[in-house]
């Protein structure tokens, strides 16, 4: 928490008095600098933020957030981005609990010596949030920053929640939807996907915002700006899951795919080092800090296990019984179905070289077209048929392009992971991940079957339930015929 100086004492004895380097990082950004140089004291904090905010006192968390607030309407949008990305990780770590050990000593200090957090200082960044979502340049961090307090104010939780008035949130979200068909955020990101699902499940929960139709306005608002013919030859910033989640929430399909996207990274040295510290996260703990894993022991291990076999069993019968797709199903099907058109027409068109970036957009449209059919099968309602071929015939047209020598290898591994959303359940991810402090207990250690059950940690418990989830999904979309040919073709 110090800065390092050759030596803390001077010549006449004296002790040097060491300065705050988080005093002195606020102090750079708020200087006179240029844009590049703030930019880049701002990403220092924000690592900060993310690894070590806990540590902090509360008067110098509260310095922290006083200074980004002065930049939260400044005139560089890489810089208001960048402020965005720190308060929604100071969000984040706030709801996440105690992840630190310092953070236990904290919660031993009386409520009363505390600074408890402003209402109003969160207030303030919630509305600035919002007002940017429509800022082509800001609008991805500020849809994440939104996100970010969206998701920690709904927390059941008290002592985690960010401290917003519901009122302020749904008024602001009313403000959003009145103007989202006509001026919304400029692209589809990822984050945005995020924010617009979140706030179409807030505004079902409240009657003044249901009858608003926010999920309509968001349609609408899709359609405009998601365009995927002649797109920019360079990776789009949202995956499968993410145009997924949102097309859910606007037709408020109950039973959610919950698909499995990857790129991937980047070949460098920096993605070397953060992959080997992940792996080895649990012996540099035990050995520089003297920590071990908690064990925590699941609250709803009985709840997740029933909920299984009760989805399975009603997912069985789903064919038997399916229902015609409303106007707004209609409607998303309508304009995947024209964009699976075009992008035929302009690869079928096309003569030169294509690059992979192209090829693995133009697949990430016909894997989502797809998988959307395939969740209304799930939730009960009959799927367009062309659809479904149109995206068999788009898949089929550019892994049959793989075998072109003028790709490398890496251009091809970043087209072949776009088709992990028809052929993983996750648990590939899991192979080689790190090492373990503690093997947890199973049948060798000697308990009984229903304690051993009871022992079983949370993460196992979700892995399963997603597991099967996805693979009753997968088993939905690989039982249609016709992808049953392009798997033979």
């Amino acid at each position: 928490m110090h800065s390092s100086t050759p030596s803390n004492t001077r010549a006449d004895g004296k002790r040097i008095r060491l300065e705050n380097p988080v005093t002195s990082l606020l102090a750079l950004i708020s200087g006179q600098s240029t844009t590049a140089v703030r930019v880049y004291h701002l990403q220092v904090l924000l690592f900060f933020i993310d690894r070590h905010w806990l540590i902090l006192h509360d008067t110098l968390q509260q310095n922290v957030i006083q200074t980004l607030l002065q930049f939260v309407s400044y005139d560089e949008g890489v810089i208001q981005s960048w402020v965005f990305l720190c308060f929604a990780a100071i969000a984040y770590v706030n709801s996440s609990g105690i992840d630190h050990p310092m953070e236990t000593l904290r919660s031993f200090t009386p409520t009363s010596e505390r600074m408890a957090p402003e209402p109003t200082t969160w207030e303030s960044i919630w509305t600035n949030a919002i007002r940017r979502v429509n800022v082509p340049v800001v609008c991805r961090a500020a849809c994440h920053a939104a996100h970010a307090l969206l998701h920690s104010h709904s927390k059941t939780t008290n002592a985690t929640r960010i401290p917003l008035s519901s009122q302020r949130v749904l008024l602001e979200i009313e403000t959003l939807g009145k103007d989202l068909d006509v001026q919304g955020p400029a692209y589809p990101y990822d984050s945005v996907c995020a924010f617009l699902a979140q706030c179409i499940q807030v505004a079902s929960q409240d009657m003044r915002l249901y009858r608003m139709h926010l999920e309509e306005k968001v349609l609408s608002w899709l359609v405009d700006s998601w365009k995927v013919v002649n797109m920019v030859r360079r990776m789009s910033l949202n995956l499968v899951n993410d145009i997924m989640l949102l097309l859910e929430g606007i037709c408020g399909l109950s039973k959610r795919s919950d698909l499995v996207s990857r790129v991937p990274l980047p070949q460098c040295q920096i993605t070397d080092i953060l992959a080997e510290q992940a792996k080895t996260r649990v012996i540099r703990d035990f050995l520089l800090d003297a920590q071990l894993p908690i064990f925590r022991k699941p609250t709803h291990v009985a709840r997740v296990s029933t909920d299984i076999g009760t989805e399975i069993h009603d997912r069985s019968g789903i064919a038997k019984q399916l229902i015609q797709p409303r106007a707004r199903e209609r409607k998303v099907s309508a304009f995947l179905l024209k964009s699976l058109e075009a992008l035929l027409f302009d690869w079928e068109d096309s003569t030169t070289h294509a690059a992979a970036e192209k090829a693995r957009l133009s697949l990430d449209v016909a894997i989502t077209a797809l998988s959307f059919e395939s969740a209304l099968i799930l939730n009960g309602i009959q799927a367009n048929r062309r659809v479904v071929q149109c995206s068999c015939k788009l898949v089929d047209v550019i892994t049959g392009l793989l075998v072109d020598p003028r790709w490398t290898a890496p251009e091809k591994a970043l087209i072949l992971l776009g088709l992990d959303p028809l052929t993983s359940t996750g648990n590939e991810d899991n192979v080689g991940d790190g090492w373990h402090a503690m093997p947890p207990p199973d049948v060798g250690s000697g308990l009984k079957a229903h304690i051993l059950k009871r022992l079983g940690s949370d993460q196992e418990n979700r892995n399963t339930t997603l597991t099967v989830m996805r693979m009753d999904f997968l088993r939905i979309i690989w039982q249609n015929a016709d992808v049953r040919r392009l798997a033979i073709y």
